[in-house]
């Protein structure tokens, strides 16, 4: 018998991450990649590539630890097929909404997921069993 636990925080949190990692940018400016041609922001910053290597450096941070986050404590097979789902939505999203709202956000849903880590106590559970039906 095969059982399948699906933790709804943790599926949250999952998507708040896969939107984080597509919302940042906005399918403008993708990770590590350069404000200069982003006619939507002021010129200050438009050329502070310090200020943007720091950002894309603690996104990447933050990605490398959630996934790592949710590898420990999921189902290597749910976690790929959710955060392949939640990423498609995510690009999606990406391309419609624009730079400076997708920007806020990411930070918003940064903090969520951030918070939720730190108040994670196991949350709702639904296990689920499959047992063949031939016995």
């Amino acid at each position: 018998m095969s059982q399948i636990a699906i933790n709804s925080n943790l599926i949250a949190m999952l998507l708040a991450t896969q939107l984080v990692f597509a919302l940042y940018g906005a399918g403008i400016r993708r990770p590590f990649g350069s404000l200069a041609t982003i006619a939507d922001l002021p010129p200050a910053v438009r050329r502070a590539s310090a200020i943007t290597i720091f950002a894309d450096l603690l996104f990447a941070a933050f990605l490398l630890w959630m996934w790592w986050f949710f590898i420990a404590r999921m189902d290597l097979l749910q976690f790929l097929v959710l955060a392949i789902v939640f990423g498609v939505i995510g690009h999606y999203l990406s391309h419609r909404i624009r730079l400076v709202p997708s920007f806020f956000i990411s930070l918003a849903l940064g903090a969520f997921c951030i918070f939720a880590v730190s108040q994670l106590d196991a949350g709702p559970t639904i296990a689920l069993s499959f047992s063949p039906s031939g016995k």
